[in-house]
């Protein structure tokens, strides 16, 4: 249920429908009007598209499924993946499998929330998310009619615009040396290395945006709201002292951090870890290869995401292996990089793929 409500949310982040809409929506009551004229989205009105055909595609493959499956089997069927679940339940052999591979896994949750929020797909609360076609969808199935539908937010393409505004900032060096020194005497009294509190291009970041606020310091790359409670408080506190001490108007409430869009890849690496899956198997499921879904798990434990594969490191990297990598990661580890994991274990029988694995489950465990 919980992984359920991250991909509520992460719907309602991505969406460029009316804001209003989407939260009445979600909370099963209506709004009827075209522009709310508040929100983002109706503020700066998204691009539309003709989504008739690809309405007709989505609404025909979800009733021939019978209300048995969620979002992301609908979209692996569409996009003709090769999944445990289209294996076992012999979806390949279905005429809508892999006929929407053109328009792209994006294009096709765009469509996919759009026919929720308009009432053309209902989900299943007992369920889990699991979809069935209305009697709206039924009825446009038989009678169909043209339907506009509103393009999703772009993020990465706005993540670029703000990477570039962040990388043309200078850095207060002077508060970078205090962020860092204040990140050395943390670390020793709880006894971790000072990366695991806070990483560097994280201090950096903080000497250019000077966030006053654990709300601000969350929008600072690497820190999500679990770990600006726990490690935040001496730095907010400090960044706050200087900014008034310097008489400083912190640019956050110019340039804010949009957060970065979960990939429906990294969506689906989640899910599978969720419930446990073999890591081989999940790279099989996802038709790539185990480095590919090692980068992906990388990338997310870098950017604050917390999550266990414990399970599967138990299981496949021997416990004196494990206990040493762990203990260099928190002891003697100066920094997070893997080159100097791999240099300090060299010659040992360690593998690369065990020094990163261990390197995800303690990055995950201690820094997230």
């Amino acid at each position: 249920m919980g992984l359920q409500l991250l991909l509520d949310t992460i719907d309602y982040a991505q969406g460029g429908d009316c804001r209003r809409r989407m939260l009445l929506h979600y909370f099963g009551e209506e709004f009827h009007e075209d522009n709310c004229g508040c929100c983002d989205n109706c503020v700066a009105e998204q691009p539309h598209f003709d989504g008739t055909e690809a309405l007709l595609l989505l609404l025909g493959l979800i009733a021939s499924l019978d209300g048995s499956f969620k979002s992301d089997h609908v979209v692996h069927v569409l996009m003709g993946d090769e999944t445990p679940d289209t294996k076992m339940y012999r979806h390949e052999e279905l005429p809508q499998y892999g006929s929407g591979k053109a328009k792209g896994e994006d294009f096709w949750w765009c469509v996919l929330r759009q026919a929720v929020l308009h009432d053309f797909v209902t989900k299943s609360i007992q369920r889990y998310g699991a979809l069935k076609i209305s009697k709206k969808g039924k009825e446009f199935l038989a009678h169909p009619y043209d339907v506009t539908l509103v393009e999703d937010h772009n993020y990465d393409e706005q993540a670029q615009k703000d990477a570039l505004v962040l990388e043309s900032a200078e850095s207060d060096n002077v508060l970078l040396q205090m962020l860092k020194a204040l990140r050395r005497d943390v670390a020793k009294k709880i006894g971790v290395a000072p990366y695991v509190v806070f990483q560097d291009v994280s201090l950096e970041e903080m000497a250019v945006q000077y966030p006053c606020t654990f709300e601000q310091l969350q929008y600072i790359s690497g820190v999500t709201m679990g770990k600006a409670k726990r490690y935040g408080q001496p730095f907010i506190e400090l960044i706050a002292r200087y900014v008034e001490e310097q008489e400083i108007d912190p640019p956050l409430s110019q340039v804010v951090k949009v957060a970065p869009s979960r990939s429906q890849r990294k969506i689906d690496v989640l899910q599978c870890i969720d419930r446990k899956m073999d890591l081989d198997d999940i790279a099989d499921s996802l038709q790539i290869d185990f480095d590919e879904l090692l980068a992906e798990m990388e990338s997310l434990v870098t950017s604050g995401v917390k999550f266990d594969i414990g399970y599967y490191v138990d299981m496949n990297v021997e416990k004196d292996i494990q206990e040493s990598l762990y203990d260099y990661f928190k002891n003697v580890a100066t920094s997070d990089s893997l080159d100097d994991a791999y240099r300090a274990f060299a010659g040992e029988d360690v593998t690369e793929e065990e020094v990163r694995l261990m390197r995800i489950r303690f990055l995950s465990e201690m820094a997230n």
